[in-house]
């Protein structure tokens, strides 16, 4: 290896140590955003390292809407029962999720007695939310509702919600105060 050569490779060696020594600064601020005792943090957040980026779990929609406003993009998703959104803020991840229920009424034949079945009804810390057509975090549901009898001639309720993915866009373009173009339905992964 002649003279030349030898520069090109130290030249390239340097190259890379500077660009690791950039993504150590962005490690080291995205660290600083933690705080140093991890029992400091409020109940509602459940922190996990991945690919560079924390993801915050967060449980309380207020604390979410708070930390995520104005975010760089949004995505939320609705699958199976649950609607879920997820906020990419710089170096972080917060998502939030909520069951979205089904209620069960059934009223016994020849009798006053009501039985309300479903447990992701009694999840929900304040059942008001739903009994007023909204979820905990405020987005309003449609209510579809169907009617059945058992063999013993009880007649069954089910009260079914759903969340209409555009008026969800819409909601959460307000929520957040993020533009249309950055909400998307779907997910964000890292």
């Amino acid at each position: 290896m002649n003279f030349d050569e030898r520069v090109d490779v130290i030249d390239m060696i340097l190259g890379v140590l500077k660009e690791h020594e950039k993504n150590l600064d962005t490690l080291v601020s995205q660290l600083g955003a933690i705080p140093a005792n991890p029992q400091s943090l409020p109940a509602t957040q459940n922190i996990v390292q991945s690919s560079n980026k924390i993801k915050i779990n967060v449980r309380n929609w207020a604390d979410f809407r708070e930390k995520c406003s104005k975010p760089d993009i949004v995505a939320f998703d609705l699958v199976d029962d649950s609607f879920t959104v997820t906020a990419l803020k710089p170096g972080m991840l917060f998502s939030y999720s909520e069951t979205i229920p089904e209620v069960t009424i059934m009223l016994e034949k020849d009798s006053d007695n009501v039985t309300i079945e479903d447990d992701n009804f009694k999840i929900h810390n304040d059942p008001h939310f739903i009994i007023n057509g909204k979820l905990q975090c405020g987005l309003p549901v449609k209510t579809g509702k169907s009617k059945s009898k058992t063999q013993k001639g009880d007649t069954i309720h089910k009260i079914i919600y759903d969340v209409d993915p555009d008026e969800a866009r819409y909601w959460i373009q307000h929520e957040l105060k993020v533009e249309k173009d950055l909400v998307i339905n779907g997910s964000v992964n890292i």
